[in-house]
């Protein structure tokens, strides 16, 4: 039987990774409930909602894990895109800063959002975020218009980018492509 918020947390990684957002969304509720405390679950509902475009309710969510869970550092990352998202350049290097100075760890993807953030290098406040236009530099060099990505969890960190088409396997089958 095992640890019951880590196997509903697990089996809404699961859903969310199928695209079933909103049983994702209840199976991290229900992780939350056996463990008020599991900051993943809030940070996974977050990732779904941000998903879903209800970004307000991903905020809070973002909150939510830091609070439970101040170790997660992408968390931090989220919360200060969505926070410059908002138009608010100045709280999102706050929560940055925070996330670098309380844990006294460098994260290279906290660094490099620090850095585009303070100098101004990306706009995070359009829906053209940096990812976005690495794909489009990325396809207008191999002359390609779109890219299909196969794999199981992993692949999830290429869901929401333009152009790029995101098909579910197993594990095994992942493995072996």
């Amino acid at each position: 039987k095992g640890n019951d918020a880590e196997s509903y947390r697990d089996m809404g990684l699961t859903l969310h990774n199928l695209g079933r957002h909103k049983e994702a969304i209840s199976a991290y509720t229900q992780a939350i409930e056996f463990n008020p405390q599991d900051g993943i679950a809030h940070y996974y509902i977050g990732i779904v909602l941000q998903q879903e475009g209800l970004l307000q309710r991903s905020k809070q969510s973002f909150q939510k894990a830091i609070e439970t869970c101040p170790h997660l550092l992408p968390a931090y990352r989220y919360l200060a895109l969505q926070v410059a998202h908002d138009k608010n350049r100045n709280g999102a290097i706050e929560i940055l800063e925070k996330a670098m100075e309380n844990h006294n760890i460098s994260s290279a993807e906290i660094a490099f959002t620090l850095g585009d953030i303070i100098s101004g290098r990306v706009d995070y406040t359009t829906s053209k975020s940096h990812e976005n236009r690495m794909v489009d530099l990325i396809l207008e060099n191999v002359k390609k218009k779109s890219i299909v990505c196969f794999g199981d969890s992993h692949r999830s960190v290429f869901n929401n980018l333009n152009k790029i088409k995101c098909i579910n396997t197993g594990a095994a089958t992942a493995y072996n492509l």
